[in-house]
């Protein structure tokens, strides 16, 4: 695929790794190619960033016809920018494309406007502790028309934006509201799909999450209500008697390639995994079972409230503090400001606030910790540089596409 690059006449400079935040910062270049029924995919090009121009009739303002991504890349240790499983991004970005009936891209081709856009702009890499660049790919319906009809026209974009943690108490536990009104998807609808529809039904549980003192809600299922699906922004994964149990993917829950490394993780290190229906009352009862304190699971019960670390961000040198009683569980130091899994542990001889294990899985920040009789060793699987990993894990997940 030929990209043409036009460059911005007023670059601009990446600020302190204090006032990134999610999402509010953008780089200096974006990337944009066109699609018609006549000509496919065409006319690639790296532009400015700037205002996309749009007729009011297209039709993804009238019918959402939208789907996107998220992914990041990060500076290592050595100054180099490193993606995180690229491909699969572009994969799942098809597989939305073809639940919201929008053309497919190639995926090389895919790949490759990833690649470019973030060389373009590399100088917009933070390097500190629990920063990135967020790497936002989306496509859309252009058809200047309010008929309901397939997609003939298109356009693939891709934006870039320096950011820190996606949680604004950044390491603090992250409050979880069970919601029991609204749901997010069911069987057959578009939850396995990434787009936009999806997050903005979600915004009402969102808001009252918000209202109540939660940062998250976890989403139950839409028919029968009971059982657990995934969080706002995330998957979750629970360790119950010494297996890790995960929401199995019904066609309702979005498939995260963060959540799908972690399971081949876990399983090469030879801890079990299940992915299959769980119920909210299985997690009490496995809190009774692992005797978590009679009255923190009747407050959990109550408040619907479950008592969850922020794995989106990693620093160096982070007490982590798994509850709102100051529970202090072991000092982490992040040796490279982000890693792959970290696990928490429901142990009987430890006062441990929760329900069971939980994992969250956000932008492929995860962390573990392993336990051997007494003594709580930390896995140090930091960014996903082969030079920093086993080379069986680095040839079985593939995990490093350099720039």
């Amino acid at each position: 695929m030929n990209i043409s690059m036009t460059k911005t006449t007023h670059p601009g400079k990446l600020p302190p790794a204090g006032q990134l935040g999610f999402g509010s910062v953008f780089t200096d270049h974006m990337f944009l190619m066109d699609y018609t029924d006549q000509e496919g995919w065409h006319n690639a090009r790296i532009v400015p960033f700037g205002p996309i121009s749009i007729s009011p009739a297209a039709s993804v303002l009238h019918y959402g016809t939208e789907v996107f991504e998220g992914l990041k890349a990060y500076r290592r240790p050595d100054g180099a920018v490193q993606l995180f499983r690229p491909w699969e991004n572009v994969a799942r970005l098809n597989r939305s494309c073809d639940r919201l009936g929008l053309p497919r891209i190639d995926e090389n081709d895919g790949l490759q406007a990833i690649r470019e856009l973030v060389k373009t702009d590399a100088d917009w890499v933070p390097s500190e502790p629990g920063t990135s660049l967020y790497i936002r790919p989306f496509l859309y319906s252009t058809d200047p028309t309010l008929a309901l009809h397939g997609v003939h026209e298109a356009t693939f974009a891709i934006i870039l934006s320096p950011s820190g943690s996606y949680f604004s108490d950044g390491l603090k536990p992250v409050p979880i509201m069970v919601e029991t009104e609204d749901v997010r998807a069911v069987r057959g609808g578009t939850g396995e799909a990434k787009c936009g529809g999806n997050y903005a039904a979600a915004n009402r549980a969102g808001d009252k999450a918000m209202e109540k003192g939660y940062s998250q809600v976890l989403w139950l299922d839409g028919v029968q209500r009971k059982y657990v699906e995934e969080g706002g922004g995330m998957n979750v994964m629970f360790k119950i008697a010494g297996t890790v149990v995960t929401p199995m993917l019904t066609g309702s829950i979005l498939p995260g390639i963060t959540r799908k490394s972690c399971i081949e993780l876990l399983k090469s290190w030879g801890i079990p995994v299940e992915e299959r229906l769980l119920s909210v009352d299985e997690l009490f009862e496995a809190a009774k079972q692992l005797q978590v304190p009679y009255d923190l699971v009747k407050y959990v019960h109550d408040h619907k409230k479950l008592p969850v670390v922020n794995f989106a961000a990693g620093s160096n040198d982070a007490d982590f503090h798994f509850s709102e009683r100051d529970y202090l569980y072991d000092r982490a130091v992040f040796k490279y400001g982000f890693g792959l899994l970290q696990e928490l542990f429901c142990d009987e001889q430890r006062d441990y606030p929760g329900p069971c294990q939980l994992f969250t899985f956000s932008d492929n920040y995860v962390f573990m910790y392993r336990r051997e009789h007494d003594l709580i060793l930390r896995h140090e699987l930091v960014q996903p540089v082969p030079v920093y990993l086993e080379e069986s894990v680095t040839s079985r997940l593939e995990l490093d596409l350099a720039l």
